[in-house]
């Protein structure tokens, strides 16, 4: 078990296996194999969006060389495909930057997950959105100051201050947003957690697209 202690770095009780996610679908029952290796073929997809954040500064590493931002994409159920844990730093990743993430519990604080990289320290909070909002297949994870100053100051939905990151608590307000929001989609602000922000979507394209024109329209200032 790997518990963290600080922003950045995983806080959940982390059960983690290193393998290749391929050969861990290829293993399950047949009616989730097939399925989950399906969606799986969205990878690509799923890699350029994240580097498409990275570009637009919504993903990286801090100063202090802390990584923020991170993204997935369910493949079946409670299944999702997420960027690992300290990979901010890195403009793309590959299939060797994710982890595959089997099972969650979001009142014993606990993640398992298997892969060539721990799963990202947000993993709790993408798997209480899949589970609140069945018709997304994509969540979106990043930073930015001056879109969450905006957002915030226009009342955008968002968790309590109360929320912080990393916490139960948080993941308890994440599902309760996401089963408010909109069914195909929606973006909310993170207010426990310093300049946060979570899109989510029924495809990549829906979840980084609701991002971008967003942060396009505070620069623009609309």
């Amino acid at each position: 078990m790997t518990p963290g202690m600080e922003e950045g770095v995983v806080k959940y009780r982390a059960h983690h296996t290193l393998g290749e996610v391929e050969a861990y679908l290829r293993k399950s029952p047949p009616a989730l194999r097939d399925v989950s290796l399906a969606a799986l073929a969205r990878f690509p997809e799923l890699d350029a969006a994240r580097t498409a954040l990275h570009d637009a500064g919504l993903i990286g590493v801090t100063p202090s060389g802390i990584g923020y931002g991170n993204i997935s994409l369910r493949l079946a159920g409670d299944l999702f495909l997420i960027s690992g844990s300290g990979t901010g730093a890195h403009r793309t990743l590959g299939m060797r930057g994710y982890s595959l993430v089997h099972a969650f519990d979001p009142s014993a604080n606990t993640v398992s997950s298997y892969g060539p990289v721990q799963a990202s320290s947000e993993s709790m909070t993408h798997g209480a959105i899949y589970r609140a909002a069945p018709a997304a297949h994509c969540v979106i994870h990043v930073h930015s100051r001056a879109l969450f100053s905006s957002l915030l100051a226009r009342d955008w939905p968002h968790t309590p201050e109360s929320a912080a990151y990393g916490t139960p608590a948080l993941s308890l307000e994440v599902a309760r947003l996401a089963a408010e929001l909109p069914p195909a989609g929606g973006v909310f602000v993170t207010a426990g957690h310093e300049e946060g922000l979570i899109a989510y979507g029924t495809t990549i394209p829906a979840a980084l697209d609701a991002l971008l024109s967003l942060q396009h329209g505070t620069r623009n200032g609309t």
